[in-house]
C-alpha cells in the first residue's frame, strides 16, 4: 500500500470503512445484516455515517467481516502487533461483553488516577 493509499485509510470513517471491507470480500448488506443479526437498513445506515452502531454490534460487524474493531475504527489493524499491551487486548477482545464493560472501568479509573496526579504535581 502506498504512502498515500494509508493516508486515505486513515482519513475514512467507521462507515466507509465497514462498506470498504464489505465489498473488498464480496459480502452483500443483506448477508452482514444476517449475520450480525440486524437488517440492511441498519448496515446501510451504519456504512452512510447516519447512525454509530453500538460497542457490541461494532464487535460483531468486525468479527463477520474477520477483521478487528480497531481496524474498523483506526484504519489500522493491530492484529499482527506483538506488544504485550496490543496481545492482552486482542485476549480481552474475546471476552464476554459484561466483562469488557468492566475492564473498560477499571482502565478508566487508572486513566482519571493518574490526570488527578499530573495536575497535583
Amino acid at each position: 500500500m502506498s504512502t498515500f493509499d494509508e493516508h486515505k485509510t486513515h482519513l475514512m470513517t467507521f462507515g466507509t470503512r465497514i462498506a470498504q471491507i464489505r465489498k473488498s470480500k464480496d459480502i452483500k448488506q443483506q448477508d452482514l445484516a444476517d449475520t450480525v443479526g440486524t437488517s440492511k437498513d441498519m448496515i446501510s445506515r451504519y456504512e452512510r455515517d447516519a447512525i454509530s452502531p453500538s460497542i457490541d454490534m461494532a464487535a460483531k460487524i468486525a468479527k463477520a467481516l474477520n477483521t478487528s474493531l480497531d481496524s474498523l475504527v483506526f484504519g489500522i489493524d493491530l492484529r499482527n502487533d506483538s506488544r504485550p499491551l496490543t496481545t492482552k487486548l486482542h485476549e480481552i477482545e474475546t471476552l464476554p461483553t459484561e466483562d469488557i464493560h468492566h475492564i473498560l472501568a477499571v482502565i478508566e479509573a487508572f486513566i482519571t488516577k493518574n490526570r488527578l496526579q499530573q495536575i497535583l504535581k
